[in-house]
């Protein structure tokens, strides 16, 4: 059960709640996908950052670069 207390607890890597990394992923997913904002990817995603999605074409290079070619 997900207990107020629970959901407050912040993951170590992170330092963001559940709901505060829920609330990051829906806004990247807003801003670099539907308002097709390019340069919030450079800020979100790591250097060596791999998208694995099923549509992404091979032979991107990885990091940020690779997603928003």
């Amino acid at each position: 059960m997900n207990t107020a207390a629970e959901r407050s607890v912040k993951n170590p890597k992170t330092g963001m709640t559940h709901a505060e990394m829920k609330e990051f992923i829906r806004n990247h997913f807003e801003e670099f996908v539907n308002r097709k904002n390019l340069r919030i990817g450079e800020a979100n995603l790591a250097p060596d950052f791999v998208d694995h999605g099923t549509n992404v074409p091979p032979g991107l290079p990885p990091g940020p670069a690779g997603a928003i070619q």
